[in-house]
């Protein structure tokens, strides 16, 4: 049952019994004000009620026809059993005319003169009580009323009643009160019963539970994510207990993923000082070789330049990617974009690139740099040369640090006599750039992290990887960067509005590609 439920229904219960307590209490008050003030339950009054109708009829009968009508006398006898009483009937000199516990009384009434034959006559000094008096009998009372009969307006005799004193005992005060009192008192018990269960399971179904559960957070906050929170119940408890634990491992995740990544960013930081030591470490030897004047002419002076020069691009490009990784991670990364045609836009970024692949000892397949250069913006000579010449927005700054990026990829997993493919395809909306290489391919269990920032790849390792790195070039071995330049790929080109997607198969090469939209 539903913890809601549940203390749905233990609540109505309990509102029952108060209201049941209620009602018994109101039941006792009535019954204490009925027995402190009804009068209508005196023995007197009780008598008065039970010998109603028998002094009613005789009233309206007459004595006179008492004795003479057979069946006035046998419906008085019927009457009286009914009652449980026995009735005399007496004239105002004391004589008898009818005594309902003789069989005579049946009969014809005996006249006045025969009444010594029956019953003699009674002393109505002493058998006429007008209260309550106790016969021979304990259990019987006898009482006598006037008869007034209605003709005459005059009393015409009296009416000698035995009861039964059970008929007309006034009622004991104190066995009103039993039943309400009981009533009471088995509610009270059970209202009671009910509390004390009610918070036994109160206790175990909801404090118990809130307690463990404050155990567990107590945990997570001294950085313990391993204990499972369960709690067996399906009702909001078991869902509360469900949504904590879901908490639980998110926690879990967002602390393994902030230590990676401040484990990655560490490695970042080693990686980048290298970077840029050994470019520095070099610039520093050929200028000091220059000043020391090892140089022995001019060729050999700008060949010490040209080197310098390239250690000099690489710092470039290092302090770019350090700039938009910065800037990504706090969202305000610069792009500039601006309306261009695309053989124009990738005419000298093609220029760099071909000439990077190429001495790099690695074939290039793809358009000329050299054939574009001289093709005109707008002319659709351009797209015989594998470009189709259409107007893109674009930063031609930003697009060339991605191919950049991806050619630079590429190269550390090509050896010599790889080809390294870039082509171009118009799709509705969009221009694609392909990015192919012949290399070694993308390992599987790098694929889903490749995007990720300062992310490297898993290192190789045994036989197999000397065997499949020792004709890469030294400055081209995998894990080689910083591990920034994919993710940087990614963020620019989805800050132009497009995609970038890969595919790969291990040891069949790589291709990247990417989109722009037309404008």
């Amino acid at each position: 049952m539903h913890l809601r439920k549940w203390i749905r229904k233990k609540t109505l219960f309990v509102l029952v019994q108060l209201l049941l307590i209620f009602a018994s209490v109101l039941w006792l008050i009535a019954t204490a004000a009925d027995g402190s003030s009804s009068s209508d339950r005196l023995p007197i009054n009780q008598a008065r009620l039970a010998t109603g109708d028998i002094r009613f009829q005789l009233e309206q009968t007459g004595l006179e026809k008492i004795k003479t009508d057979r069946e006035a006398r046998e419906a008085l006898i019927e009457q009286c059993r009914r009652i449980g009483a026995e009735l005399m009937l007496v004239d105002l000199s004391g004589a008898v005319l009818f005594d309902s516990a003789l069989p005579a009384a049946r009969d014809s009434a005996p006249s006045l003169s025969d009444a010594d034959a029956i019953s003699d006559s009674v002393d109505l000094r002493t058998a006429l009580h007008y209260d309550l008096s106790a016969s021979s009998d304990a259990e019987r009372v006898k009482i006598a009323f006037p008869i007034v009969e209605d003709a005459g307006g005059m009393q015409t005799g009296s009416a000698l009643f035995t009861l039964d004193a059970s008929r007309v005992a006034a009622p004991d005060p104190n066995k009103a009160w039993i039943w309400p009192l009981t009533v009471s008192a088995v509610l009270s018990a059970i209202l009671a019963w009910t509390i004390f269960r009610f918070r036994r399971q109160l206790q175990r179904r909801t404090v118990e539970p809130l307690n463990t559960l404050k155990q567990a957070a107590e945990t997570i906050l001294k950085g313990e994510y391993d204990q499972k929170s369960e709690y067996p119940e399906p009702d909001e408890m078991g869902e509360l207990y469900a949504a904590f634990d879901q908490m639980r491992l998110e926690i879990l995740y967002l602390h393994r993923e902030r230590a990676r990544r401040e484990r990655m960013h560490k490695e970042l930081v080693t990686d980048i000082s290298h970077d840029l030591k050994t470019p520095l470490t070099a610039l520093k030897a050929y200028i000091e070789a220059i000043e020391e004047g090892l140089c022995a002419d001019m060729d050999e002076v700008l060949d010490y330049i040209g080197v310098m020069r390239t250690h000099t691009d690489r710092m470039v490009r290092l302090t770019d990617d350090l700039l938009v990784h910065a800037l990504n991670e706090l969202g305000q990364i610069s792009i500039t974009p601006t309306e261009i045609y695309s053989g124009e836009a990738f005419r000298d970024i093609l220029r760099t690139i071909e000439r990077d692949i190429t001495s790099s000892g690695v074939a290039y397949r793809g358009p000329s740099a050299h054939s574009l250069h001289t093709s005109q913006p707008g002319d659709p000579a351009a797209e015989t040369l594998g470009i189709p010449n259409v107007l893109i927005r674009a930063d031609v700054n930003r697009i060339e640090q991605v191919i950049s990026n991806l050619v630079s990829n590429a190269l550390k997993h090509t050896r010599s006599g790889d080809t390294i493919s870039i082509g171009f395809e118009l799709e509705p909306g969009f221009i694609r750039v392909d990015v192919a290489d012949t290399g070694t391919g993308i390992d599987p269990v790098d694929m889903p992290f490749i995007f990720e920032r300062a992310y490297k790849g898993t290192a190789p390792s045994g036989e197999n990887f000397s065997s499949s790195t020792d004709s890469l070039p030294p400055s081209a071995r995998k894990n080689d960067g910083n591990g920034l330049g994919l993710s940087i790929c990614k963020t620019i080109i989805e800050a132009h509005g497009g995609s970038l997607s890969f595919q790969s198969r291990k040891g069949n090469g790589t291709v990247f590609r990417f989109t722009l939209p037309l404008c």
